[in-house]
Formats: C-alpha cells, structure tokens, sequence
C-alpha cells in the first residue's frame, strides 16, 4: 500500500521545466480599436464572458493570471514549439525574469 502512495505523489509533482530566456515585445492595438473596446469594457452590459472575449478578439488573448488586457507578448522557444504568454502591465512587473 505505501508503495502505490509513493508512486501517485511522485507522479503529481512531475517534471521540473526550465523556461529558456523570453522574448518580450508589446502587443499593439490600433488607437481606433482601444476605444471600441474601452466602450465595451465600460459598458453596464458587458458580462465576464462578453469581456473576455472582446479582450481575446482586439489582443489575441487576456493576460494568463488576471484575465486583463495585455500589455506585453512574452515568447519562449521550447525546443521547436512556441511558447506564447500575455501579460497586464501590472501582472508583467510582478513576474522574477531571468535578466
């Protein structure tokens, strides 16, 4: 019996994955589509789910740990897959990166 034990909580922590240094550029949202979405963003009728779409349709995504507009498109090369990542401005800053 703790035999089995052993082998399921070694099997929750899993592999350790070390990130390659990120390639960090701004995402770009034309002025004219800022404002459309700030209109949807503020309207008294947007629901989560109308917001986060909206947000996904003008910035391709919303940032990975608050679900906000993203500032920033973090990038990593995983050994031929592409690692993409968007980040708030105030989630980015609170991020350690490897400088």
């Amino acid at each position: 019996m703790q035999n089995v034990i052993r082998q399921i909580s070694r099997s929750r922590i899993g592999p350790i994955i070390v990130k390659p240094k990120p390639i960090v550029e701004p995402i770009k949202i034309e002025k004219v589509k800022l404002e459309e979405l700030d209109s949807i963003l503020k309207s008294i009728k947007t629901t989560d789910s109308l917001r986060y779409e909206a947000i996904k349709e003008y910035a391709g995504g919303v940032c990975m740990l608050c679900a906000q507009l993203p500032t920033r498109l973090v990038s990593y090369d995983m050994d031929g897959a592409q690692l993409v990542e968007r980040y708030c401005e105030k989630c980015f800053e609170k991020q350690k990166w490897d400088k």
